[in-house]
């Protein structure tokens, strides 16, 4: 189990920073979309901008399933570590 964590952590961490670039170049051909960035053609950006949905989209999906994931499984184990505690403390009572 601990390689699957670490290979879907590696995900998590990869998803993370391609997206970083993509949401920047998503948002430059909006707004070139709207002519306020002069350095592309308006079509191009438009060809662009609805080329990148799906990317996004997936790799948006696996990265935040993956951070829910791993959310999860943390509260879990706190919430399980609350209860060995609690139980602790009241056999000592």
């Amino acid at each position: 189990m601990g390689r699957a964590l670490f290979l879907l952590k590696r995900i998590e961490v990869a998803s993370g920073w391609i997206l970083v670039p993509l949401m920047l170049l998503y948002i430059l051909t909006g707004f070139a979309m709207l002519g306020w960035f002069g350095m592309i053609d308006k079509n191009l950006a438009l060809q662009l901008h609805i080329a990148f949905h799906l990317p996004i989209t997936v790799l948006f999906a696996l990265h935040a399933g993956i951070c829910v994931f791993f959310w999860y499984r943390k509260k879990q184990l706190l919430n399980r570590a609350v209860r060995r505690a609690a139980w602790e403390y009241s056999k000592e009572e």
